[in-house]
Parts: structure tokens; sequence; C-alpha cells
């Protein structure tokens, strides 16, 4: 038998969660739900609740190992809905618990939001206790333990480490971008529409209007031109009351984006500004990845949410993606490590289906873009994750996940006014190299293919020579490759697969992963084993190949694999960066080679 448990968040009710799995044996699994942290029943704390207490509590009273021959079984324990209500789950929204009595458990998937995946964590640890031989996944969806600082006797401290947790299998860990900031909108409220002469106040806002017995919405544009646009009718004076409007009070209100759709669909990009009101935010709501396991399968995901409190526009909100992830997990075909009886949870159509409902967060306002990732600078922090190292698990339903929010080139605008405007922020100094890149960039109009694609080659070469160093304008001439990447691929109709191919060869030419590689060995340790000098060999026949091709780049792949394997119980300092170099080059497989092409393909470097 299978367990799927699901934690909400402080404050979280939830709602999104029953009902998202059609099960395709559902004999062989089974779910519980259990409340928010500001519950009685759970820590009865919404600002500072013992998550780990809680943990305890929970997996004691709900489990029991077996008995005789049986000893090494995990088994549900209670038959009492009360003592099952008492632990904070929700009976209405789990499946037949008391039944499970005296039933075995084989394996176990937790997923949660906010505080309630770090539980996910805390659970975990009391199962390997217990039960060290079940199976655990977890998936979780920006988990926020509510600290400022990681200390002892911190939520935050105390999921830290969890590398000895030798129970987790798989663990998917969703982060949003997290800025503090938040989406705002003005909305006028006014008896009459202002004549034209005065409508230029209103530029990128919203007017309404209370006439007699009628009512309407308009949108006022940068050149001070409206245009009327639908309304929610449904329940308006409701909303009115509901965020303090009086329809009969001429003033301007602010709201967030969220409660704008209570009123319209209608979003307009110019109209959105940011609230940057962040100490609170940047304080207490951090988000944690854990330590783990070098056997555990993990995964992470970066999603342009800014805010723990507020969805922007055409931004997941994290909770597809969670459900994405645990479908899969549930998918025996796509389960790293299968479950025992090779018994299919979820179908194949199901996990399709959750994958579609995630890509399509980025699309639901048609006229308004993909909600953009903010530049690194401005992320806050991570507990757990250095922030320069995040973007290296940008969401790849993204269509547009290398663009940075703030350095995205304009309808119109030239090359070299977009870089001026970037190299505000840079050095004065400048070395050859960016000289000659910017001589090249005076030199390109957006209007010619063949001088952008020689640009994009000539950025890719800068950014593979300034890795590593302390240069200014690393993440400018980036923006700036992958500008000219999404426009040759949205305004000149150039085919994703050359300019990949393009970015392959960049790859190779400069002998790129050789020297990643010789870099970051040096720098981690001067000691090396026989495993390690095996792999300083497969790195250099990897660059002799010429031209390069999959096979290639497939053995070096096995090479890796090899090493980690043979180091995964050992404390290598070279470790991490064999993970990273591995990760890139999956990508650039997955990538510059794959018979079909589709928005999960993009640059690898």
């Amino acid at each position: 038998m299978h367990l799927v448990a699901y934690f909400c968040g402080t404050g979280n009710p939830g709602n999104d969660f029953p009902g998202q799995y059609d099960y395709v044996n559902p004999e062989h699994v089974k779910t519980i739900f259990v409340r928010g942290c500001e519950q009685p029943e759970v820590c009865n704390s919404q600002i500072f609740p013992d998550l780990k207490a809680f943990a305890n509590r929970f997996v004691n009273a709900l489990f029991k190992k077996g008995t005789g021959d049986n000893k090494d079984q995990l088994e549900i324990s209670p038959d009492d809905d009360k003592i099952l209500e008492g632990i904070g789950i929700r009976l209405d929204r789990s499946s037949g618990l008391v039944d499970l009595k005296g039933k075995p458990i084989e394996s176990i998937t937790l997923c949660g939001y906010s505080r309630g995946a770090v539980t996910c964590f805390e659970v975990a640890r009391v199962l390997n206790k217990i039960a060290p031989h079940i199976p655990v996944d977890i998936v979780a969806d920006q988990p926020v333990p509510g600290n400022c600082y990681q200390g002892p006797g911190t939520n935050a401290g105390s999921i830290a480490d969890c590398s000895d947790l030798t129970n987790i299998r798989n663990v998917s860990v969703i982060l949003g971008a997290y800025t503090g900031a938040m989406t705002e909108f003005d909305i006028h409220v006014k008896k009459k529409m202002p004549e034209d002469g005065e409508l230029s106040k209103y530029k990128n806002s919203y007017i309404f209007v209370a006439e007699g017995y009628s009512s309407n919405l308009y949108y006022v544009n940068q050149e001070g031109k409206t245009e009327q646009v639908t309304y929610i009718r449904r329940d308006l004076f409701a909303t009115f009351e509901q965020f303090d409007i009086d329809p009969e009070v001429e003033k301007k209100h602010t709201l967030n984006g969220t409660c704008l759709g209570w009123f319209t669909d209608h979003y307009k990009p110019e109209a959105m500004r940011d609230n940057i009101s962040t100490v609170v935010h940047r304080g207490f709501f951090s988000q944690i990845l854990p330590k783990l396991p070098r056997t555990t399968n993990q995964e992470h995901i970066i999603i342009p949410r800014e805010s723990h409190h507020q969805v922007r526009p055409n931004a997941p909100e994290g909770q597809e993606h969670m459900h994405m992830k645990v479908a899969e997990l549930l998918n025996r075909k796509n389960s790293v490590t299968k479950y025992d009886e090779k018994i299919e949870l979820v179908s194949d159509e199901a996990v399709k289906r959750k994958t579609d409902e995630a890509r399509a967060t980025y699309t639901a306002k048609v006229n308004v873009p993909p909600a953009p990732f903010p530049q690194v600078s401005q992320l806050q922090s991570f507990f757990g994750l250095n922030k320069q190292d995040a973007y290296r698990y940008v969401d790849k339903l993204h269509p547009t996940a290398n663009l940075r929010k703030g350095m995205i080139l304009e309808e119109g605008q030239t090359l070299i006014d977009w870089w001026k405007n970037q190299d505000r922020k840079a050095s004065r100094f400048s070395t050859r190299l960016t000289k000659d890149l910017v001589e090249t960039i005076k030199q390109t109009q957006t209007d010619d293919v063949e001088a952008l694609k020689k640009l994009f080659v000539q950025a890719d070469k800068w950014l593979i020579a300034k890795e590593n160093s302390s240069t200014s304008r690393y993440y400018q001439v980036e923006a700036l490759r992958n500008n000219i990447y999404h426009h040759l691929i949205n305004q000149h109709n150039v085919a994703k697969e050359d300019l990949l191919a393009l970015n392959r060869q960049t790859l190779h030419e400069t002998g790129y992963f050789l020297k990643h590689w010789t870099e970051g060995s040096a720098a981690a340790s001067w000691f090396k084993t026989d495993t390690t000098r095996q792999l300083d060999k497969a790195f250099a026949e990897h660059a002799k190949v010429s031209p390069h091709n999959k096979e290639a780049d497939e053995k070096l792949l096995d090479a890796l694999d090899t090493w980690l394997e043979l180091k995964k119980d050992s404390q290598s300092s070279r470790y991490d960066l064999v993970v990273e170099m591995r990760e890139h080059l999956q990508d650039v497989v997955d990538n510059a080679y794959r018979e079909e092409m589709d928005d999960t393909a993009t640059l690898s470097k």
C-alpha cells in the first residue's frame, strides 16, 4: 500500500488538493489531508509553530510497527476517527484510513506548501527513526520555515541538514524567485467620465464610472486614450465592500493583481507597478533547501513567483508544479526508483495533463507576457542555496525562462541603446574582449539575421571566457545573448535547433567542459584519487572529439555517473562540481540532439 500525505501551509485551506488524482489502482493507494499549523489540532500557532514537535506527535499517533513475523511492517495505528482528527487530519478529504488498520504501508509520498512543505522533512525524519526501510518521496512547494535566521531551535535549523535520512528516495522542491515585491494597479472611482483634457492624469490606470443605474470600467493607456473593458458584475457590490471601496465616493484605490482579478480579466502590463516594501518578506519568508543524502534523486524548480503573498498574472502559483511532480512520482514509468510491486498509480495521460496545466500558467492572460524572472541581484536569500546558483533550476516550462525582468529588449529598441541603458550599472573600465563586443553591437541591426547570429556567437564566447571572473557585466552580456536568441526565433523565425547547434559548437570550440572542470577541480582540492584521474582523462578525451557528437557527450555522461556512484559515500570536495557539470551536460544532450524541439529546449550556457 502506498500512502500520499498533503500538509497545508499556514492559513492555506488546501482547496486545490482534493480530487487532483484519479488513481489507476485506487485499492493500492490512500490519501490523507492535514490542516495547516495554525489549527489547534496541529501546532495552534501561526507565528511560531513547533513543526518538529507536531511531526513527532503525528507519526507516533498515525503509525505503528508490526509485531511477530511482521515486526518490520509499518501500519496505520488508530481505528478511531477522533484520534485521526486530533492530529489534524480532515477525514472528508482523506480516503479510508480506518480501513487500512493492519495493512502494511510499503512507500510514502509527502507533499505540502509553505510550512506544510517544511513539515514533510520533519515527518520524514521521524519515519527514518521508526521505519528506515520504508522509502519516502517528498514534493515541497515553496518551503518557508518562517524564521529570519537558521539557528538552534528554529524550524529552519531543524531541517537544514537532512543528509542522514537514508529513507528519502526522491525529492522535488519548487522554489519561488522571491524578491518580496508585490504587483499593484490603480483604479479610480468616478461619478462621471473625466473630460478628454483631464485623462492624462490617469495614464496606465483604470477608471470605474458609476452613472445612475449603469456603470462601466475603462482603461486609460500611455497616450491618455480610453478603452472600455469588461468587468465582472457578479457580486460586484460585495467585492466593493470587501476592498473598502465606496462607489459613491470619488477616490483612487490601489489593488494588487489578485484583487484586480475580482473586477476584471483585463490586465495591461504597463499598468503594473511594484511595491518594494520587502523588509518583512525578506526577514520571515525565506525559503529553505535542505541538504539531502547523495543517494537521493533531487530535482529543484525555480518559478517566477516574487512574493509568498501574491501570484502575478501569467505566473505559476506553485501548486500546479507540485501536482505535476507528485503525478510523475506516482507514475510507474517515470519514477526513478520503481515501486516494489511496479503498480501504476497515476496514468501517463494524467502526468501529461498535469504538465500541461503547469505550462498553461504562463499564458493564462492572452494580452500579458509570461511573468519574467527577476535579476539575480534582486533575489532574496535562500537557506541552503546560494542565490547565484538558483537559476540553474529555472522552470523549463517557462517559454522565456532565460530573460530577466528589467533587461528585456523592447520592441523597436536598438541593441546599442539597450546596451547603454544596461551599462549604467557596470564598471566604467572595459577589457579588450568587451570593447570588441561593444563594437559589434554598434554595427548590428535587429533586422539583420546573419549579423545577429554572429553577435549571438560572440556573446556566447565572451560568457565562457569571463566565467568565474569578477566582471560586472556578466549578467548583462548573458541578457544580450538571450535577447538575441528570442528575437531571432520570434521575429525572424530562425529555427531553435539552429541556435542550439551554434551554442553547442561554441562550447566545443572553446573547450568549455574541460576548462570548467580543470579550473573547478583545482579550486576544490590539490589531491586526486585514481577515480578522479580517470575523470580527468574522460574530460580530455571528450575535448579532442571533433566534430562534437551525441556519442561523445553520452560517453562523458557515463564517466560522470560512474564517478558520482563511486564517490557518493565519500566526503569529496568535488562532488557538487561534478553534479553541476553532469546537469549542464545533460541539458546539452537533451537540447542539442532532440529530434523534435519543444518549449523546454533552451540555451545550455
